[in-house]
């Protein structure tokens, strides 16, 4: 796992990447929907434990701080890439 950071003068940008079995690209586009439980690319089988909401929670908590988040996870490859971007509040004078 690694977790970076970088911004600019209007956001800062956290990276959160893992090197497990990655997310099917027909998941991607749906993993931050309620109930959502997405399959690895070397989906372990879990047997339908949890809820599929953790994502869906992170979503709604960005949205409301007027960030965003969003996943990369490359096409038959392995891991996925998380990217939060938060807005830069003013400066405390």
């Amino acid at each position: 796992m690694a977790i970076t950071a970088d911004g600019s003068a209007d956001r800062v940008a956290l990276h959160i990447a893992d090197n497990g079995p990655g997310i099917a690209a027909d998941d991607l586009s749906k993993i931050f929907d309620k109930f959502v439980k997405a399959r690895g690319e070397g989906s372990r089988g879990d047997g339908g434990h949890g809820t599929g909401l953790g994502l869906a929670i992170t979503k709604g908590i960005m949205d409301a701080h007027g960030g965003s988040i969003t996943a990369e996870s490359p096409v038959g490859g392995r891991g996925v890439r998380f990217t939060m971007t938060f807005p830069r509040g003013e400066k405390p004078a």
